[in-house]
């Protein structure tokens, strides 16, 4: 488990994953994190470490996959993928994953 609650927080922890080759990460619910959901996907890219996220605003600053309430109809999860992304990071998206998400990016 790794934390940030600064910009430079966020620039230590992408160069810890790297240099203990965590393959992915997982990003909490935070107000700031979500502050800086652009800033996380471009260390996301340029670190090439795949993330998941619990909010859609992430996947549409340019993350990888969010999944989590639906904000429209409380009671269902929604999922959302960027394949864009995917193919940056040289990842195959099972074809299961990409017919269940509510949301894919091209």
């Amino acid at each position: 488990m790794l934390r940030a609650g600064s910009e430079s927080d966020l620039e230590s922890a992408f160069a810890t994953l790297g240099e203990q080759q965590i393959s992915g990460l997982l990003v909490q619910a935070d107000p700031f994190f979500f502050s800086q959901r652009h800033r996380l996907a471009s260390l996301a890219l340029r670190h090439a470490v795949p993330a998941i996220h619990e909010d859609r605003g992430y996947v549409e600053a340019g993350g990888l996959i969010s999944y989590g309430a639906n904000r429209t109809e409380p009671r269902r999860a929604g999922g959302i993928i960027n394949l864009k992304v995917a193919k940056t990071l040289g990842l195959t998206i099972p074809s299961t994953s990409l017919a269940t998400a509510d949301e894919v990016i091209q």
